[in-house]
């Protein structure tokens, strides 16, 4: 799972929520209203970067324009990841796959 290294680096929502994964925040913005996800859409990804130390995720969300975009990134990079440690595949290799997944 990928997920913070420490509670002081909780990803705390307007709606009081604390997130803690990238799991955690990809079933916040399945719930999230849009005005939440526009209040938050560029705090994600530097939380991503400097707290979940993610810097490939970082540079494929940075970009994205919507929440249903947001979701389909993490979704995604999440399978890739669930790839990479299930099947043992390097992490340049799941980075492959995932840029496949997302069509690049």
């Amino acid at each position: 799972m990928i997920e913070v290294d420490d509670e002081k680096q909780a990803f705390i929502t307007i709606d009081g929520q604390k997130l803690y994964s990238l799991q955690d925040l990809l079933i916040w913005l399945y719930n999230a209203d849009q005005d939440k996800f526009n209040y938050h859409k560029n705090h994600f990804p530097e939380w991503i970067k400097n707290s979940l130390k993610e810097e490939s995720l970082y540079e494929k969300i940075k970009e994205a324009k919507d929440k249903d975009e947001y979701i389909k990134i993490i979704g995604n990079f999440l399978k890739a990841h669930e790839i990479y440690v299930k099947k043992k595949f390097s992490k340049e290799e799941a980075e492959v796959k995932f840029s496949k997944l997302l069509g690049l």
